[in-house]
């Protein structure tokens, strides 16, 4: 009878601990990841200054900041040690890994290798940048560092982005909360998806905070009021 007492005893605590540890789990997570995007607009920050305009979403160069060329925007922060790599092999093929770039709780993504350059191949991130920074074929433009009135702009976002993985502002559907194209990720942090602004804050986007997540001036960094 006591070791049947002592069970449910035991079960009971269980029942009471569990999710406050997975609540913790889910806030250490989401802590990481506000840590990485704060250490990116660092190496962004970095980036600009030495090459007098902010990446754009694939019109970087792969090792020269001020080239142009048809690179993904975090390709030369990592090729150019930008951010710190670590070495991985991803499909048997050898890759460099920028933590700071990977969401840790990004459960959506796979890590996969970014094939379009000389190995070892960056591996993409999870996080997306938006086309209003350049973009080769909606936005053209690069954005020079003077050039940002809008630090309110989002720079890098949590995203279920695939490919070039980059948020097409300029479609709806991207920021549709609605949408089954929506890219943003609404429940990956306890509080929605994180985004990193052109002033180096860290803010929560989710449908609540931002339900008209479609206006310009949440995404466009020359936008003026």
């Amino acid at each position: 009878m006591e070791i049947l007492t002592a069970v449910a005893i035991v079960a009971i605590c269980s029942a009471m601990i569990f999710p406050y540890v997975g609540k913790l789990r889910d806030k250490a997570i989401s802590a990481r990841c506000v840590a990485n995007l704060r250490s990116s607009h660092v190496a962004l920050s970095a980036f600009a200054a030495d090459a007098g305009s902010w990446p754009s979403v694939n019109m970087n160069h792969e090792t020269n900041p001020t080239g142009e060329g048809t690179q993904l925007w975090f390709v030369p922060l990592i090729r150019d040690q930008y951010v710190d790599t670590s070495a991985v092999r991803i499909g048997g093929v050898n890759c460099l890994q920028a933590a700071s770039l990977l969401c840790p709780g990004n459960k959506i993504l796979k890590k996969e290798p970014y094939p379009w350059t000389s190995a070892p191949y960056p591996v993409y991130p999870s996080y997306a940048m938006n086309v209003y920074w350049g973009e080769r074929t909606v936005s053209p433009l690069r954005v020079p560092i003077g050039a940002v009135v809008n630090g309110g702009a989002i720079l890098l976002i949590d995203s279920t982005v695939n490919g070039s993985r980059s948020i097409y502002a300029t479609d709806p559907t991207h920021l549709q909360w609605d949408s089954a194209n929506c890219k943003i990720p609404k429940d990956i942090h306890p509080d929605g998806a994180h985004a990193l602004l052109a002033n180096g804050s860290v803010i929560s986007v989710s449908p609540a905070t931002h339900p008209d997540i479609q206006d310009p001036r949440y995404w466009n960094p020359r936008y003026q009021r």
